[in-house]
């Protein structure tokens, strides 16, 4: 038999620090990249936070680079900016900003077979450094295959700034890979689904990291640094796995379907966390404790109030919620609750 090995799609480098957005193509030099044409993609906000600084550092360095400010991460989008690419036939797309910023970014260069560097602005989901972007295609939300990030730069000076909503959003994502992990299990157990160590020990470090650290203060540098490393290697466990299995479970299926069924009720953090409190109970998670009372020391949203949907509609998303990833098996599937089930179980933990 042959040398065996594996072969992990990662980032090249990762940069987490104070300022570090002022000193990027330093960054991409010390790690022995060269780019000669950029596409810089930012928003209305994040251009004048960082973006065109940015842009014109690389200038600064010898590069061509081009702005384009992202509107929304629609398929419309991204097509109009691929036509933008060719014309000026990039070596590296930069995404500065949040997840709709981040997400068009990786699209882009995942189909234009080129490099990303991720530059993101607010920890409010692991999209920082997944390889999975979310695209509104037809008015409906779709998760798809993108490009992992060449290099991830965070700078903690930004981050410190986000509004707290966005950083309480990070950490929802973030805990709720301990109810993804707990369904990768369930279907491995029950024949469904191959299940990768690896990935899922990734994913579930990052959570209780977290756990471990959650203080008062979430806006302290140290515990920021735990959220962004958190989220990062929660995207890094879904390119080890070569699927969203580590990072995405139940609860992210109950996120899709308020999504589907009631779109732009709450971010996607609040979404799932709000979901992981009600899967994480019916999977009899080992953590479920921990987590609830986490969730009301830093007053995360933990009741569908909190996101916007009534306790009806949260039933209706739980039954629609396996249509949303046809053949993938979790708890849902596993139990097939029935309305009134699901109401007695919010009603009992007060969600």
């Amino acid at each position: 038999m042959g040398f065996i090995k594996r072969s992990l799609d990662i980032p090249v480098f990762l940069e987490i620090g104070e300022k570090t957005s002022y000193e990027v193509p330093a960054i991409v030099s010390r790690w022995n990249l060269k780019f000669w044409k950029i596409l810089v993609l930012d928003d209305d906000i994040t251009r004048e936070l960082a973006g065109l600084r940015i842009l014109r550092d690389f200038v600064s360095d010898g590069a061509s680079c081009q702005e384009v400010v992202v509107s929304d991460s629609t398929h419309e989008e991204v097509e109009k900016i691929r036509k933008i690419f060719h014309e000026g036939l990039f070596d590296l797309v930069v995404s500065v900003g949040g997840g709709k910023v981040i997400d068009v970014g990786k699209m882009v260069a995942y189909m234009e077979n080129t490099n990303f560097i991720s530059i993101p602005t607010v920890p409010s989901n692991d999209s920082i450094s997944s390889p999975i972007a979310v695209i509104t295609h037809d008015g409906h939300k779709r998760s798809l295959g993108a490009k992992m990030p060449t290099g991830v730069i965070v700078d903690l000076t930004i981050i410190k700034d986000a509004p707290i909503r966005y950083i309480k959003s990070g950490i929802s994502d973030v805990i709720s890979n301990l109810s993804a992990v707990s369904d990768w299990i369930l279907a491995h157990e029950m024949g469904k689904d191959r299940y990768d160590t690896f990935a899922a020990m990734i994913s579930e470090s990052s959570a209780l990291n977290l756990l471990g650290a959650a203080d008062n203060d979430i806006k302290d540098p140290e515990f920021l640094q735990v959220l962004l490393k958190g989220l990062i290697l929660s995207g890094i466990a879904m390119g080890v796995a070569g699927t969203s299995r580590p990072s995405s479970g139940s609860e992210h299926e109950i996120s899709h379907a308020i999504d589907a069924l009631y779109p732009n009720r709450a971010l996607h953090g609040e979404q799932v966390g709000v979901a992981s409190l009600f899967t994480m109970y019916l999977q009899k998670n080992p953590h479920y404790e921990k987590v609830r009372k986490l969730f009301e020391k830093l007053d995360l949203p933990r009741k569908t109030e909190h996101i916007n949907v009534s306790r009806k509609e949260f039933v209706e998303s739980v039954i629609y919620a396996p249509r949303t990833r046809p053949g993938r098996y979790t708890i849902l599937e596993h139990l097939d609750l029935k309305p009134q089930e699901i109401e007695r179980i919010l009603e009992k933990l007060d969600l």
